[in-house]
């Protein structure tokens, strides 16, 4: 009977796990147009350029906080060379990184000694757990966490996978395996000093999630194992060197003369408590979805309060674990939480931007806790419990899609009015427009790069000479003077807000060959015979 009521859960979860795959997969191929970001859409022009200059690192790109390379963009460039469509390339990408990602999921939850329920639960809740933070999120639709994740760029999912692999490895390194299993972690464990390598040329992301919490972890590992370098700990010491030399090679990689660059100071002693609330429980609840609940008649409110619910029990859960699971789970919970914890240090200390994305070690926090209590009930004999629990997640996820992903893709939002603005410009044959950060990259995703739109900055400041302000983040040199002949007929895309009539009224001052050409509920475009852009 026990048997039976597993396979049963084992079941239902895969069917809920295919389920809401195969909706996030629909969302990315055939809603990607519609619901992109400013981000994910600068991804997708990265990758054009990738492919546009064969090189990995294009010059005239200018980058932010990290330079691509084991990343989305990178396949889509690949894909792209194929497929010709850039939007069925990031497609395409995001859902293998995916696939990959789940896979170095699995493979660490196995390292722990996880049974496939387990797994399927994780799987789960990482996908589900996050909930939109009012309802249907600001102009993306989506919870903020799953474009990290699965969405669009899925700016994480190579961080994660990295993680993932890193805590799969270190597990089973402190066990007694076969001599084949033995060589296939030497494989791996020069995989995961390529890709420090790698991560560190890239910026200092990697860094700070995985190589120096892995670091950290495996001294403090081997400091108790050894009972304070007094006996012999031959397994923790293997992790230790792993992990030296993973920060050696990371080192090593931001020497590299295209690494970015951050400058940041330390914070004021004044600010300190509450850059640390924000980091330690903000950031995380921003991440999960947060709002304020006025009504139980509101889906988004119920929602809100059953994944609140879950993550007072994960607490209760991460505590229980800490005291009484297995070894294994107690390491690979303990990595998480040095991961997080460093990045909540460096976060209240220094004056680096406190983005809700540096927080998400705590949603993978709350997924492990949760999947790996399930189990634990289960050991313990409380098979009720534990039924009771996954059928739960089972049940939220499904609500999930109905009350959040479900009215999203139905909503036609932004298209429309984009479109119509393409459609003039294509018609008009216009091919170089402006717009704010939010618009350009998405508008000229959304024309598949056959329309070139540079950036300007989001309050439309002028210079001196009273041409527009460009903005030049995630975009590339070759869109703006000088590198663009100024002598052509440019269209600068507005939205259509009073907030922003009063911006616009001095560059129409100082250009009175400036003309309102096109105009619907979103946007207002204004032509020139030349480029006012600086």
């Amino acid at each position: 009977m026990e048997k039976k009521s597993i396979s049963v859960q084992k079941t239902v979860t895969l069917l809920t796990v295919i389920i809401f795959f195969g909706v996030l997969t629909w969302i990315n191929f055939f809603c990607y147009r519609r619901f992109v970001d400013s981000d994910s859409a600068a991804e997708a022009l990265l990758a054009m350029r990738i492919r546009g200059t064969h090189h990995l690192f294009p010059e005239t790109w200018y980058i932010s906080t990290d330079r691509r390379t084991i990343a989305t963009a990178v396949l889509a460039s690949v894909i792209y060379l194929l497929s010709g469509n850039i939007s069925f390339s990031m497609a395409l990408s995001c859902t293998i990184f995916s696939v990959v990602m789940a896979a170095a999921l699995i493979y660490m939850l196995k390292g722990a000694g996880a049974s496939q329920l387990t797994c399927l639960t994780a799987l789960l809740l990482i996908m589900a757990l996050p909930v939109s933070a009012n309802g249907i999120m600001f102009e993306s639709r989506f919870p903020y966490f799953m474009t990290l994740l699965y969405l669009f760029a899925s700016h994480y999912s190579g961080y994660f996978t990295f993680f993932f692999l890193t805590a799969g490895v270190m597990l089973r390194m402190r066990g007694e395996g076969s001599h084949k299993r033995a060589n296939s972690l030497l494989i791996l464990q020069g995989l995961l000093c390529i890709t420090a390598f790698i991560y560190g040329a890239a910026g200092m992301r990697g860094m700070q999630l995985i190589v120096f919490p892995f670091l950290v972890h495996s001294a403090i590992c081997y400091l108790g194992d050894s009972k304070g370098f007094t006996a012999k700990a031959p397994g923790s010491l293997k992790v230790l060197a792993l992990s030296g030399i993973m920060t050696v090679s990371a080192l090593l990689g931001s020497l590299f003369s295209g690494a970015p660059s951050v400058h940041t100071g330390m914070s004021e002693a004044r600010h300190l408590f509450t850059y640390f609330v924000t980091a330690f429980f903000t950031n995380p609840a921003s991440l999960l979805g947060t709002q304020k609940t006025e009504s139980l008649s509101d889906p988004a409110s119920v929602m809100q309060l059953l994944m609140w619910g879950s993550v007072i029990i994960s607490l209760y859960a991460l505590c229980r674990l800490m005291k009484r699971g297995k070894r294994e789970e107690k390491l690979l919970l303990s990595f998480v939480l040095c991961s997080y914890l460093l990045t909540v240090f460096i976060l209240t200390v220094t004056r680096f931007n406190r983005a809700e994305r540096y927080s998400c070690m705590a949603v993978l926090i709350v997924v492990l806790s949760l999947s790996l209590f399930t189990e634990h009930l289960r050991r313990g004999g409380y098979d009720t419990l534990s039924a009771g629990l996954t059928f739960f997640f089972v049940f939220y996820a499904l609500l999930n899609l109905i009350f959040t992903y479900i009215p999203a893709i139905a909503d036609k939002g932004w298209d429309s009015d984009s479109e119509e603005v393409l459609s003039w410009m294509e018609e008009k044959g216009y091919g170089l427009g402006y717009a704010r950060d939010w618009d350009a990259d998405r508008l000229m995703v959304k024309s598949n790069a056959l329309i070139t739109f540079g950036t300007v900055t989001s309050d439309l400041t002028l210079d001196e000479n009273g041409d527009l302000v460009s903005s030049r983040w995630l975009t590339d040199m070759n869109w703006y003077p000088p590198a663009i002949d100024r002598d052509q007929p440019c269209v600068y895309v507005i939205p259509n807000d009073s907030e922003f009539d009063a911006e616009i009224k001095p560059f129409l001052e100082a250009h009175p060959d400036a003309e309102k050409a096109f105009e619907n509920e979103s946007y207002v475009c204004y032509l020139t015979p030349e480029v006012y852009v600086n």
